[in-house]
């Protein structure tokens, strides 16, 4: 087993379910709220964190099998930064579905097990939240949620091919939560107005712009990477390359 494989195979929905935990303890009724977003955001910046670690796991154990590899993503100019916005998670997707064509050149994502991960990531997603106190932060006044679901926002139908990771409106959705990562780990709101403006409030993409769809978008990156590592190991572990 590689060095790293039990902390990139823990699904990132665990650190989601230790908040839920912490928040029984501090009841359901109006006196919560001024914690709420304290609470949301530094699980949300574990969260990033969590995976932006995990993909730095992957491309070490990819590099500690690959000496190719290694010297092409660690020695020479090639870089994905802090593994943190879309392109560096899109390039290390594609450096993961390369090396599993390395030995399973047929190997592709079915439109079956797309479906599994994004249904997957909607089931699990609802359980953790519907047991606790953080429901009523993140989702209760979202009119996107009530009008199509979760489920449709996950539309992986043009994701997951052999380079690119997500659909052009999940990356505009993950734009959105990269943005708000950064505001959060460099605490920008402390000397910006810490309210949108009415442009804001008017576009589109405003209604993604918010926990609930952040930790869905998480949890979903991180089922895919899980599901391509654990494809990964296997290949690796009875294959020669081809």
């Amino acid at each position: 087993m590689a060095k790293h494989s039990k902390f990139i195979n823990t699904p990132i929905i665990e650190i989601l379910n230790e908040v839920t935990a912490i928040c029984d303890s501090i009841g359901k009724n109006i006196e919560i709220f001024p914690v709420g977003e304290h609470i949301l955001q530094s699980a949300f910046l574990k969260m990033t964190g969590f995976s932006e670690q995990k993909l730095k796991c992957i491309l070490w154990d990819i590099a500690t099998d690959d000496y190719e590899f290694r010297y092409l993503k660690f020695y020479s100019k090639s870089s994905v930064g802090e593994c943190s916005s879309y392109s560096d998670k899109n390039t290390i997707y594609t450096d993961l579905l390369k090396q599993i064509k390395n030995f399973d050149k047929k190997f592709t994502i079915s439109k079956e097990d797309k479906f599994k991960i994004k249904n997957e990531t909607v089931k699990e997603f609802k359980e953790v939240i519907s047991k606790s106190n953080i429901s009523i932060w993140i989702c209760s006044n979202n009119p996107q949620i009530r009008k199509f679901g979760l489920s449709k926002i996950l539309n992986l139908k043009d994701s997951l091919n052999s380079n690119k990771l997500l659909s052009d409106d999940l990356q505009e959705i993950y734009k959105l939560l990269y943005l708000h990562r950064n505001r959060c780990a460099h605490n920008s709101t402390s000397y910006q107005e810490n309210l949108p403006s009415l442009k804001k409030l008017i576009s589109p993409s405003f209604e993604y712009d918010n926990y609930c769809i952040r930790f869905l978008i998480l949890i979903l990156l991180d089922k895919i990477f899980i599901y391509l590592y654990q494809k990964y190991q296997s290949v690796m572990g009875s294959s020669t390359p081809l």
